[in-house]
């Protein structure tokens, strides 16, 4: 039967509750996840396998061909199995018996496989990527958890700093008060050992570490059905209906459970001591989405809400490229309309369904107004502006980096919005190559600068100014083989691109705002042959083609190019020439009709683009 009528609250007055807790510092909440969790992530319930398990020991061997199977589970299973007051309707709670049956007895180790099998190739669902979010933002930062799988780390940006613990030794890690998410993994992990046997106790270490986090957290307990004696044990020990020592001012505990789900009778007797609450929910998605909803947007619009969702959904895509990113927006709308309903998904203009809303496109018009602005403070103010707008645009924050150094010197801040560009999108190659400059030509981190260059030229070696810059860096260290190298590299790669291919002709695909990088190429190419008293004509002779029509100075630092010139190029005739092969490139309306009156340059062939660079 349902849990008292006095012990259950609905949902939009727990949220409340959770709104007006999370107003208060020293109040957080920890998440209890059961299998119930992952189901949306394609992995199936306790009840689901051991209705699995049994078929296979029905057919095992070849016993019970004869027998139907609904037969042999309610006439014969019980004894067979030796499990005392078995019942199929509550076959979830047998999962320990089950599992020993049919993996404890010949090799336990298959069972193992099993679960890895199980969980292999499965991709957090909406409600994890929300529930990471949450644990990264907030101080509610703590997940204990049943479930073998992986998916709460899986749901995390990469390289984000989290304490995962799935073994009792280490139990004593777990830190109430961490900065920075905790998951305690009390069952084991998919790779390593795994409990499956309901033991009546989870071992000293758990149950301490356990019960300081029940008693300084309130609990929402989400997709677990209470059938682990041992933490359901460590539960009612845990007197969790106190704070801190002192006495709550709302429930200690929030019990989530579906409607067509009842909770079991222990169960409600520790909700009822605990002085907590049974929540109905329509499902862990649904929920998180709420959650998360209270925290990011508690006074937004739908349409705003979603735009700052699908922000966030993209940023956390990049982990997930091989998944459809329409798909998961699809998903994330679909969540939202089971929880607010069709009518009130509907944007306030044009009546359009949410689904049709989500168009990934709003930080750009703020990167366009912030360029337009040429009051540097007002400049400043917008980029502010759009990251309250946009707290997870990767975009944002590495142009707002890039804005603070060259415009205002604050280095410190700037390579705080360089990390956090990074932070929010990791395969970003543009914001890695922007911070390697920075840590090259400001930080004098040479060897760092150079670990991320080589990062991003290894993920996208088209990206031709994070070539020459790196190429730069390496002539600086007269490296000049390396330099060569990727100056080579690089020449090549403008000959094979898709866009060379089908024009048939480099000098067409060239425009003016990548001709500067080309133009550095061949300059380079030309100063490593100079140094090493080679042939230089073949590098002058396509700079001299690139040279040909005029270059506008676009978004090139070319401040720190000067040093090549007095570290690598060797006193001789041709030093001068390059000094102002230099000063050309660096403002080209000034010196490029010198440029061309000069002998020296008058005397170097034109060399076409579109043939084979041969040393």
């Amino acid at each position: 039967m349902p849990p008292d009528k006095n012990l259950t609250i609905d949902i939009d007055y727990f949220l409340e509750k959770f709104k007006e807790t999370n107003k208060c510092n020293d109040r957080k909440f920890c998440f209890l996840l059961g299998a119930g969790a992952s189901k949306t992530s394609g992995i199936p319930l306790a009840d689901e396998l051991v209705d699995k398990w049994l078929r296979c020991l029905h057919t095992r061997h070849g016993k019970h061909k004869e027998s139907n199977f609904d037969q042999w589970v309610a006439a014969e299973a019980a004894v067979e199995l030796d499990i005392d007051g078995f019942d199929i309707s509550r076959k979830a709670e047998f999962y320990p018996h089950v599992y020993a049956e049919i993996y404890g007895k010949d090799d336990p180790s298959m069972g193992q496989i099993e679960i890895q099998n199980i969980i292999k190739g499965k991709k957090p669902s909406i409600g994890y990527l929300l529930l990471a979010d949450i644990l990264t933002k907030t101080r509610h930062n703590m997940v204990v958890t049943t479930n073998f799988d992986n998916l709460v780390v899986d749901a995390f940006l990469s390289d984000r700093d989290y304490m995962e613990v799935h073994d009792q030794t280490l139990a004593h890690h777990v830190n109430n008060n961490a900065k920075h998410p905790v998951i305690a993994k009390i069952h084991g992990d998919r790779l390593f050992k795994q409990i499956h046997n309901n033991p009546p106790t989870l071992g000293e270490s758990w149950e301490a570490a356990l019960k300081e986090i029940f008693k300084s957290h309130y609990i929402i307990v989400i997709g677990y059905a209470g059938n682990d004696g041992g933490l359901l044990k460590i539960l009612n020990a845990a007197n969790i209906k106190k704070h801190n020592g002192k006495e709550a001012q709302g429930h200690g505990i929030f019990w989530m459970h579906q409607e067509d789900v009842v909770p079991r009778a222990e169960i409600e007797k520790l909700v009822r001591e605990a002085e907590g609450k049974f929540v109905k929910i329509k499902g862990f998605d649904e929920v998180l989405y709420q959650l998360w909803k209270c925290i990011n947007g508690p006074s937004w619009d739908t349409e705003s809400l979603i735009k700052h969702g699908e922000n966030m959904l993209h940023e956390k895509h990049v982990k997930y490229f091989s998944q459809n990113f329409e798909e998961l927006k699809k998903e994330f709308a679909e969540v939202v309309e089971r929880v607010q309903g069709k009518d009130e998904c509907h944007q306030e203009t044009g009546k359009a369904p949410v689904k049709n809303a989500l168009q990934y496109s709003g930080w750009e018009p703020w990167e366009k107004k912030a360029q337009a602005e040429p009051n540097i403070a007002l400049r400043d103010a917008i980029y502010q502006a759009a990251l309250k707008e946009y707290p997870y645009s990767a975009e944002l924050y590495g142009n707002y980096a890039v804005f603070l150094k060259v415009h205002r010197a604050d280095y410190d801040n700037a390579e705080h919005y360089y990390k956090l560009a990074i932070y929010f999108n990791p395969a970003d190659p543009i914001n890695e190559g922007n911070y390697a400059f920075f840590l090259h030509t400001v930080r004098k981190n040479v060897p760092e600068a150079k670990r991320l260059y080589l990062k991003a030229l290894e993920r996208e070696p088209g990206v031709l100014e994070n070539r020459v810059r790196f190429i730069y860096l390496l002539l600086i260290g007269q490296e000049y083989d390396e330099a060569e190298n990727y100056a080579k590299q690089g020449w090549e790669l403008l000959l094979k691109s898709k866009k060379y291919a089908k024009q048939n002709q480099m000098s067409e695909t060239i425009k003016n705002g990548n001709r500067h990088n080309v133009a550095l190429l061949a300059l380079f190419r030309g100063i490593v042959y100079h140094h090493k008293s080679l042939d230089d004509a073949p590098a002058l002779g396509r700079l001299k083609k690139l040279l040909h029509k005029d270059l506008d100075n676009k978004n090139l630092a070319y401040d720190a190019i000067k040093d090549v010139f007095a570290e690598t190029v060797k006193e001789g005739k041709k030093l001068g020439l390059y000094i102002f092969l230099y000063e050309t490139l660096k403002s080209p309306s000034d010196f490029f009709l010198i440029l061309n009156d000069l002998p020296i340059w008058k005397e170097i062939t034109l060399i076409d683009l579109d043939g084979a660079w041969d040393d």
